[in-house]
């Protein structure tokens, strides 16, 4: 076992069975979510929904991890000085990434903003009944930061799927100070069941508030996620050292 998953599993004493056997299978998806190339678009819109913004992505695989690599904005591929940017950036990760190859790279486990150790130690959690999502039974848990963690600036809803005990959605919101966003900002991630045991991210939705000392701005946020196919090693992108 490596050594970042023993220490996510040793801390998995959580008050609920069904959360930690969940975030326990997140951890044992990782890695083989990690072999699939997929497609994202974004949409950026104003409070009152008027559009703002498109942007579609690709997520490859580059020197060995995956790499997200927008190519396309309001529905047009990436031209002058965007593409050129896209294609440093590009670059660059791949510089950091061949640099730290042989460096341990310990992974932290995060279900939306937390950590999945703060999430199982530093939250109550409360059974909220049971529901269906795509034809599927789950259990809602619902998680407040405990008393004395009032750094713990957000409160998570959470549907696990009862089949395979795997997160079907997510939905975290921002209770308290101290983070990019300001309270009252919500995201939603909704997930489905690729294959057995292997759940991939569908969409995601929020709405999001910042102040000072950020700049003041009010929006909302729409995620889609399709193609998923494994990698193949035409896939791969690797830059030979000059």
């Amino acid at each position: 076992m490596r050594p970042w998953l023993l220490c996510f599993v040793a801390v998995l004493h959580a008050q609920n069975p069904h959360l930690e056997q969940a975030l326990s299978n997140e951890v044992k998806q990782l890695k083989e979510r990690e072999k699939y190339f997929y497609r994202e678009h974004a949409e950026h819109r104003r409070p009152n929904g008027e559009l703002n913004w498109t942007q579609d992505y690709e997520w490859i695989f580059l020197e060995g991890e995956p790499f997200r690599r927008m190519v396309a904005r309001n529905g047009k591929p990436l031209q002058g000085k965007l593409a050129k940017e896209e294609a440093e950036r590009l670059r660059m990760t791949a510089a950091q990434r061949r640099k730290h190859a042989a460096r341990p790279n310990p992974r932290v486990i995060a279900v939306g903003n937390l950590s999945g150790k703060v999430i199982l130690t530093e939250m109550d959690h409360t059974e909220a009944g049971e529901e269906e999502i795509d034809g599927r039974k789950v259990w809602v848990i619902r998680a407040e930061p405990k008393p004395g963690h009032e750094h713990v600036a957000y409160r998570m809803t959470f549907w696990i799927d009862q089949q395979d005990h795997a997160l079907a959605q997510l939905k975290y919101e921002v209770i308290g100070r101290g983070v990019d966003s300001l309270p009252g900002s919500w995201l939603t991630t909704r997930y489905f069941r690729f294959s057995e045991n292997l759940w991939f991210k569908q969409s995601l939705n929020g709405e999001f508030r910042t102040g000072p000392p950020r700049p003041r701005s009010h929006w909302r946020q729409a995620h889609t996620f399709r193609d998923f196919r494994k990698f193949d090693a035409e896939s791969t992108v690797t830059f030979q050292e000059k």
